[in-house]
């Protein structure tokens, strides 16, 4: 807690990293602390980013994610960590991947706001790679279901649904754009 809170309000990086290091060194063994070593590695991960230790970071979560499995939250967060971190050292194939096994992943647990981001970022990461085709197979499915969000009973509200229209929307047009097809990005963007 007190490498959290040095975290969130001091600009000193290095003590926030050497507490964190000792957290985890105390809670590694300890089976019953599970979820306290995912939240230090979390953190830890966090700190490594900040710093430019995107390898690291990598690491990492590399070393914990097997056992996030079990937590929801945990695991998910950590796919996003280490797909940002995979993006910062520009290995795009991986960051789409861990965004697939995100997606996949709450897909499987019905946690439907959580897969249609991952989902997105999965497609933007495959626009970034100038992997249209696929990219553009992600958006589709994606707009159909935001489409029937409301009458099919899925557990968004209001604010989730439009929240995941627009950056939808902003992946639709940012790809018609990229492959030159300004017509129809114009067409999208009246609407």
């Amino acid at each position: 807690q007190i490498a959290q809170l040095m975290w969130l309000h001091t600009k000193n990086v290095d003590h926030v990293e050497t507490h964190l290091k000792k957290a985890l060194k105390k809670v590694r063994d300890l089976m019953a602390m599970e979820e306290l070593k995912l939240e230090i590695t979390s953190l830890l991960a966090s700190v490594y980013m900040a710093k430019g230790k995107h390898l690291e970071a990598v690491n990492l979560i590399n070393g914990t994610i097997e056992l996030a499995i079990n937590y929801q939250f945990w695991y998910c967060q950590m796919c996003f960590q280490l797909a940002k971190a995979s993006m910062e050292m520009g290995n795009i194939s991986a960051a789409v991947t861990t965004l697939a096994a995100g997606a996949e992943y709450a897909g499987r647990l019905n946690a439907q706001n959580t897969r249609i981001l991952f989902s997105l970022s999965q497609a933007m990461a495959l626009l970034i790679q100038r992997n249209f085709d696929v990219a553009d197979v992600i958006l589709k499915e994606v707009g159909a279901i935001l489409e029937n969000a409301e009458q099919s009973g899925l557990a968004l509200s209001r604010s989730e649904i439009l929240s995941l229209k627009v950056f939808h929307h902003v992946l639709q047009v940012s790809e018609y754009i990229w492959q030159g097809q300004i017509k129809l990005a114009r067409q999208s963007l009246k609407q």
